[in-house]
C-alpha cells in the first residue's frame, strides 16, 4: 500500500521513469486551498489515473500544470525541462496537450476544421509566412491528410465535414482525444475524457486509450468511474481536500481507508462504524423528532422518473422516492451517478421523459421553475447560490419578494439561525463558505417550502463549517421541511438522514434507513466499484 501526506516526503512514487514531475503546488481560491500536493510523479508511458471526490483538486492541477491557472507556490518538469510558470500555449509546444471536463469545440466548425485548429506550427498563423501560399498550402494539405488518418482510426471520418456543434455528447468527446492526437503530443492530459458517454462509445474509447499507451504514449486522465479507472489504469493516484493521499495500483488505492474515507466521508466522531454502535444515530433521530414513514403523507413523490440532459440520452432511470414532512431523506453515489441530475428534475432544471413528481399531491410536470417554487419547492443549488453583492438582510428579502410582507418570516428565519442576526448588513460575498450555505438555506426556506432540495450543502467546506451546515440541516428539518439532501460526505449525510438512496448509473441501487446504509458494505462497492470487486475475487481465489 502507498499513501503520502502532503506534510512528508514519503517515498511512494513510481519507481519508473517520470515524464511529468509536480512538487510543492499550492493554489487557494478565497481562502480555501484547493491544491497543496507534496509531489506527483506520473510514470512514462503508462495509463494514469486521477481520483478523488468533488472539490479535490484534480482539475485545477491540471490547470496549474498546462498553464491555465497560478500557482502560489510549487515547481512542475516534464521530461527534465523546467515548465514552472510558463503560459499555456508554451507548454502545449513542450509536448502536454490537454482536454477539458467541458468539451471545447468550435461550433459552426467542421469536425475537420476543428482538427486542422490543432496542427502544430501552421505557416499561415505567422504574417512574415503567410504570405509565401505555396508554403503553407503544401503544408494544409499534408495536415488535412493526418486529420483525415486520425478521424477514420477514431471512426468519425465519415463526420469530417459535419458541425461538430452536432455530434453527440460521446462523439464530442472522441473528437477531443483525436485533436489532442492532431497536436502531435508527447503526453495527454484528459480531464473526465469518458463523462456523459453511452456504453459503446465508452468502450471504444477505452480502447483507443489503451492502444496510445500501447504505442508509447503518457497519458494523465482523470475519471470518476471506478470500472473504467480499473480497466484502465496502470497506476493511480488519490487527492483528497488538494492533497495527494494514496497511490499505488487500482486495487491497493481502493482498499485503502484514506481513500474510502475521502469518497464517503470521516466517519462521524466517537464511532467506528461498528453496526453495533448505535447511539450517536439514535441521538440524531430522536433530536430530529422523526416522523415515522407510511404515518404521514409524503410532501414529495417521485414515481418511475426518467430524465436527462438530451432526452435521448436519460441520466435518470425509474427512480422512485418519498419524501415525508420533518423528514431528511439522503441521496449518495459515486460522481456521475446523477444525484444532482435528480434534484434538477424535481426543480425543474432538467428535461423529464416519462414519470411523475408530486409535491402535496400536485403534479409538478405541467409547471415551469419559477411555478414549481411558488407550489412548495425551496432549492438550494451546489453554487451560486446567494446574491453576493446584496446584504444578507437584502437576500432573506429577495426569499419573500413575493409575500406582501416578509418581515414576520424574516424573523422567524433569524431566531432559527441567530448567527445571521449579527451578520444582516454584511455583504454576502464577504461571508465565509459556512456563512455563505446558511445564508441560502435561509432564504430558501423564508416563503415556507414544504420540501427543500439541498445540492452539496458541505461542498468545499472546512471540517467545522461542514458540522455547522449539517446542524442547520437538522435545524430546518425540526421545524417540519421534508429535506431531500444529494452530498458527497455520505456518512456525516446519512448519520442526520432518516432514510436515504444509492444512486449507481441513474438508478436506485440501494435504499434503507440512514442507520443501515451507513454500515453497509454495499455502499462502498458502489462508489469504488470494479477496483474493491476485483480485491474481493483475489481474495477468494487465494
Amino acid at each position: 500500500m502507498k499513501t503520502a501526506s502532503s506534510s512528508s516526503n514519503v517515498d511512494s512514487r513510481p519507481t519508473l521513469n517520470a515524464a511529468l514531475v509536480m512538487r510543492d503546488i499550492r493554489r487557494s481560491f478565497g481562502g480555501v486551498t484547493a491544491v497543496d500536493i507534496d509531489e506527483i510523479r506520473v510514470p512514462e508511458g503508462k495509463l494514469t489515473a486521477l481520483i478523488g471526490p468533488n472539490g479535490a483538486g484534480k482539475s485545477t492541477l491540471f490547470n496549474i500544470v498546462t498553464g491555465f491557472e497560478k500557482a502560489e507556490r510549487g515547481e512542475w518538469h516534464f521530461q527534465g525541462t523546467r515548465l514552472t510558470g510558463h503560459a499555456a500555449p508554451a507548454i502545449a509546444r513542450s509536448g502536454i496537450i490537454r482536454s477539458f471536463q467541458l468539451t471545447r469545440l468550435i461550433p459552426g466548425q467542421s469536425v475537420l476544421q476543428n482538427m486542422l485548429l490543432a496542427a502544430p506550427d501552421q505557416k499561415r498563423d505567422a504574417l512574415s509566412r503567410a504570405w509565401w501560399h505555396p508554403s503553407w498550402k503544401r503544408q494544409e494539405e499534408k495536415n488535412t491528410e493526418v486529420a483525415l488518418e486520425i478521424l477514420d482510426r477514431f471512426n468519425l471520418a465519415d463526420k469530417a465535414s459535419a458541425d461538430a456543434d452536432h455530434l453527440s455528447g460521446g462523439q464530442r468527446r472522441l473528437l477531443e482525444v483525436a485533436r489532442c492526437l492532431m497536436a502531435e503530443p508527447k503526453m495527454m492530459l484528459l480531464d473526465e475524457p469518458l463523462a456523459g458517454v453511452n456504453p459503446a462509445l465508452r468502450e471504444r474509447i477505452m480502447q483507443h486509450l489503451t492502444e496510445l499507451r500501447d504505442e508509447g504514449m503518457t497519458i494523465l486522465f482523470i475519471e470518476h468511474d471506478m470500472d473504467a479507472v480499473m480497466g484502465l489504469s496502470d497506476h493511480v493516484i488519490c487527492m483528497a481536500l488538494g492533497r495527494r493521499i494514496a497511490e499505488g495500483t487500482p486495487v491497493e488505492v481502493a482498499n485503502d481507508e484514506r481513500v474510502i474515507d475521502a469518497y464517503l466521508g470521516a466517519r462521524p466522531a466517537g464511532t467506528d462504524l461498528d453496526p453495533t454502535s448505535t447511539e450517536i444515530l439514535e441521538e440524531t433521530v430522536t433530536t430530529l423528532g422523526a416522523t415515522p414513514v407510511g404515518k404521514s403523507n409524503p410532501v414529495l413523490t417521485v414515481t418511475e422518473l426518467v430524465a436527462g440532459y438530451d432526452p435521448d440520452q436519460p441520466i435518470i432511470s425509474g427512480a422512485h422516492l418519498e419524501v415525508c414532512p420533518g423528514e431528511v431523506v439522503a441521496v449518495i453515489g459515486a460522481n456521475g451517478a446523477g444525484k444532482s441530475t435528480l434534484l434538477k428534475a424535481i426543480a425543474g432544471l432538467v428535461h423529464v421523459t416519462s414519470g411523475d413528481i408530486f409535491v402535496d399531491g400536485l403534479s409538478m410536470l405541467p409547471l415551469q421553475l419559477h411555478q414549481r417554487m411558488r407550489s412548495g419547492i425551496g432549492y438550494v443549488p451546489q453554487s451560486s447560490n446567494v446574491f453576493s453583492s446584496l446584504t444578507v438582510m437584502e437576500n432573506l428579502r429577495m426569499g419573500g419578494f413575493r409575500q406582501h410582507d416578509s418581515t414576520e418570516a424574516i424573523a422567524r428565519v433569524l431566531d432559527l439561525f441567530p448567527t445571521l442576526k449579527n451578520l444582516r448588513t454584511t455583504v454576502a460575498g464577504s461571508l465565509s463558505g459556512g456563512q455563505r450555505q446558511t445564508l441560502a438555506m435561509a432564504r430558501a426556506i423564508i416563503p415556507g417550502p414544504p420540501l427543500l432540495l439541498l445540492d452539496e450543502p458541505s461542498a468545499g467546506l472546512s471540517p467545522i463549517a461542514q458540522a455547522d451546515a449539517f446542524a442547520t440541516i437538522r435545524d430546518i428539518a425540526e421545524s417540519g421541511v421534508g429535506i431531500l439532501l444529494v452530498e458527497q460526505n455520505a456518512r456525516e449525510c446519512l448519520s442526520i438522514s432518516h432514510r436515504g438512496l444509492v444512486l449507481e448509473q441513474g438508478s436506485v441501487a440501494l435504499s434503507g434507513t440512514g442507520r443501515e446504509l451507513l454500515h453497509d458494505e454495499r455502499v462502498i462497492e458502489l462508489y469504488l466499484g470494479a477496483m474493491r470487486s476485483t480485491q474481493h475475487e483475489k481474495e477468494a481465489r487465494d
